[in-house]
């Protein structure tokens, strides 16, 4: 689970996006973040739609590839 948690983090940072506007994005705070990016299977899915909506389309790719870990493994 530990390279899905990285996978999380890669999407945001492959859009540029820092800890505090991937908050403002998903409306929550800074160790909310850092908890979701350690225990990925804590998003909600609210949260992941705005987040990629924010993306880059190769951020994008990423992150999808982060939530299918999560659910097809």
């Amino acid at each position: 689970m530990e390279d899905t948690c990285s996978k999380f983090e890669a999407a945001r940072k492959a859009s540029d996006i820092n800890i505090e506007k991937a908050c403002t994005i998903c409306k929550f705070t800074p160790p909310t973040l850092s908890e979701r990016e350690r225990n990925p299977s804590s998003w909600r899915l609210g949260e992941l739609v705005s987040l990629h909506a924010s993306m880059s389309d190769i951020a994008k790719k990423i992150l999808i590839e982060a939530v299918n870990d999560i659910f097809l493994s």
